[in-house]
């Protein structure tokens, strides 16, 4: 509401603007302006009433941190303008910060999950997206507002939920959608989180994957007898094919040759014909018999030399009696020859 006065009243119809520009300390957020068309007037004072939108539809998002200043133009009902001296951009008629009042949540927090009850549910199958973050503002009404990717870039609003939240609370929701796409495709969603209609933070959400329906339990087993009943089918069409084939041939080799032709024994018929049949003679001179080679002897060892008895007689026996492994009769001939090698060593 604005308070104005002036000697010469103003005009109805020529209602004063209302500009406004929003800031964070010396940056511009946004800028606008808005006539204010409801006028009361009281005496020299007039009060003008109107309705500002500070988000501009939606696409300014305005936090506590931000400042809104102020300023009027317009004039009287002669048309002398407003006093622009501390009334104008750079001098403005009033400064004020904004104060959040309401519920203040953000899906930055570590506290903050969102998730998918079913990330890859079959085509037509309903997945609820469950979301659960902290207040930590005031007291009010927060919705949440769960956009779909569609075709050129845009965003349109598949589904929301609203609820009340205390302050300090957590915000508990779930917000239900269908997946459309075909089977091996993917939905692409991202969630909102509004305040009086203000947004306050958004999130893109994992997408969904859609995925080909698994044949499970009873109706596996209902498909594999369906498919064992086929086989079987199969298997008796082609013996049924096979055996119509074999009466097929056989009805035509009766067509060509007839019954009794072929009812007829040709047994005698091979017979004459392996009769008319002459086999040469082979021709085989005879060979000479030829003995067998006799084996020849074979030829026999020759004989050891006798041995010699030594003229010096038998060689005197060791003190210790025969050598070991020595017989008499082998130390008889040979005990010369061990005493000599015994010598030598």
């Amino acid at each position: 509401m604005l308070e104005t006065i002036d000697d010469n009243g103003f005009d109805l119809d020529n209602p004063a603007v209302l500009h406004y520009r929003i800031r964070a300390g010396e940056a511009e957020i946004s800028r606008g302006a808005t006539a204010l068309p409801e006028t009361l007037p009281f005496g020299d004072q007039f009060f003008w009433t109107g309705e500002i939108d500070l988000t501009d539809m939606g696409a300014t998002t305005l936090l506590p941190s931000y400042v809104v200043d102020i300023w009027v133009s317009g004039s009287d009902e002669t048309g002398n303008p407003f006093e622009t001296e501390n009334n104008n951009i750079n001098e403005p008629f009033a400064t004020w910060p904004l104060s959040l009042l309401g519920p203040s949540i953000s899906f930055d927090q570590p506290e903050a999950e969102i998730k998918w009850s079913n990330p890859s549910p079959i085509q037509g199958e309903t997945s609820e997206l469950d979301i659960s973050v902290l207040n930590q503002g005031g007291k009010g009404d927060v919705r949440f507002v769960l956009q779909r990717l569609v075709e050129g870039g845009n965003w349109n609003e598949e589904s929301n939920a609203s609820e009340t939240v205390l302050a300090g609370m957590t915000a508990t929701v779930s917000i239900p959608v269908v997946a459309e796409v075909e089977p091996g495709q993917s939905q692409s969603y991202r969630v909102l989180v509004l305040v009086d209609g203000v947004e306050m933070d958004r999130y893109n959400v994992d997408p969904l994957i859609v995925k080909k329906q698994t044949v499970r339990d009873g109706d596996a087993l209902a498909q594999q007898a369906s498919d064992g009943q086929f086989a079987i089918f199969m298997y008796v069409v082609a013996v049924v094919s096979l055996s119509a084939f074999l009466w097929m041939l056989v009805m035509y080799r009766k067509m060509k040759y007839g019954e009794e032709e072929l009812e007829v024994d040709q047994t005698e018929s091979v017979t004459e014909e392996m009769e008319a049949k002459t086999v040469p003679e082979l021709k085989i001179e005879p060979t000479m018999q030829v003995p067998s080679p006799v084996p020849a002897p074979a030829p026999q060892p020759a004989a050891a030399p006798l041995a010699q008895p030594d003229p010096r007689g038998i060689a005197p026996l060791p003190p210790t009696g025969l050598p070991e492994g020595w017989t008499q009769e082998q130390w008889n001939h040979f005990g010369w020859k061990y005493i000599e090698g015994f010598s030598k060593r």
